[in-house]
């Protein structure tokens, strides 16, 4: 479905709304930005009455799509091919409708507010982790191995992955690129141009060097495409997430791929139980339970003895692959002002014992 202009009104939300089946809008139509720290995107919530949606616009040409390598279309050709849209178990996507500028290339994506179920940062707590972890192997378990996935709109895990780990190598210096995609990425990905050079700051000369050689490393980099896949969203973190009554609502899936399961874990746990862990929880938590209860949920969802040889390679390189992409936002704590000594300390004993599981991952998978 085509839009002919750049205008959110009355007509357009009520075709949307119509091609979904939903009833028509009533009341005065009120738009305000959603920022939030979200990048790539123009995001809105759109009130009208009671009812209250939020507008997503994004290139299909944007640094995301084209860094991964893939000429799949990116979050939009993910709904409209059904890949989102038909979740129906305890994990779904907000996804209304998709529409299509036709003087462009950029979709609208339209959405559920589903805000009130968004836990604060600090809020996010083990519990909802469980739930999340029930809701994954329900949504992963049918799709494991699943061959379909990989003729639709998504790419291997490696697209997503490169992604991120081109931006860090070329920030660092360790190996620069030309493409246009990476000073894009650059321009736009903040976070990484602003932790980066302090992350390795803080962990020394030494580590960072091995830090870097890991993620230009292509041996763990190629394995990833090797094991067993299944549906990843990508980016599971606290805000890309709404936990209502029984249901996770999953939104943002820009980085969706097939990959092992352990890549959407590990980047949660280095996410929620490293980087920016619940109120009262200590940074640093392996984990390694939650793995467990996966592995568990996933066995009754299958009605089978899961390969646990096989998760737990898919589980270490979850941990090389959130490293490489994202372990900098450790160093969150010290920026800007760098932090006490006491702090400096703390931060600088995370990274570095971040940094050293993953090499002791990467040595264990041979």
């Amino acid at each position: 479905m085509s839009v002919a202009d750049d205008v959110v009104d009355m007509d357009y939300l009520a075709a949307a709304l119509r091609r979904a089946g939903r009833p028509a809008p009533e009341g005065e139509l009120h738009i305000e930005p959603l920022l939030d720290g979200r990048t790539g995107a123009t995001v809105q919530r759109i009130r009208c009455g009671d009812r209250s949606f939020v507008l997503k616009r994004t290139d299909e040409h944007s640094w995301r799509v084209t860094g991964m390598g893939s000429s799949a279309g990116g979050e939009p050709a993910l709904w409209e091919h059904g890949v989102t849209r038909d979740l129906d178990g305890p994990i779904r996507c907000p996804v209304i409708d998709v529409t299509r500028r036709s003087a462009g290339d950029t979709h609208w994506i339209l959405m559920d507010d589903v805000s009130s179920g968004i836990r604060d940062r600090g809020a996010f707590t083990r519990q909802d982790t469980r739930a999340l972890i029930g809701g994954l192997a329900a949504m992963q378990a049918p799709r494991l191995g699943d061959r379909s996935l990989r003729d639709a709109p998504l790419p291997p895990v490696s697209g997503p992955t490169g992604l991120l780990r081109t931006g860090v190598l070329h920030v660092s210096g360790e190996r620069t690129s030309r493409a246009a995609w990476v000073r894009e990425l650059v321009e736009d990905f903040q976070v990484m141009t602003a932790f980066l050079p302090l992350f390795l700051q803080t962990v020394g000369p030494k580590l960072a060097d091995e830090y870097l050689t890991l993620v230009a490393d292509d041996g763990w980099f190629d394995m990833l495409d090797r094991e067993p896949a299944t549906l990843l969203h990508g980016d599971l973190r606290r805000a890309n997430m709404s936990l209502r009554d029984d249901a996770i609502e999953l939104f943002d899936w820009e980085l969706a791929a097939y990959g092992p399961a352990g890549c959407d874990l590990q980047w949660h746990c280095l996410l929620h139980y490293w980087g920016y862990p619940p109120d009262g929880v200590t940074a640093g938590d392996d984990c390694d339970d939650l793995a467990d209860l996966y592995v568990q949920k996933l066995g009754e969802q299958l009605g089978a003895t899961v390969d646990r040889d096989a998760f737990d390679r898919g589980w270490k390189l979850g941990w090389l692959k959130a490293m490489a992409q994202l372990g900098y936002v450790l160093v969150d704590p010290l920026y800007p002002d760098a932090g006490d000594d006491a702090q400096r300390r703390r931060i600088a004993e995370l990274c570095a014992r971040a940094i050293r599981r993953a090499i002791d991952m990467r040595a264990s998978l041979g």
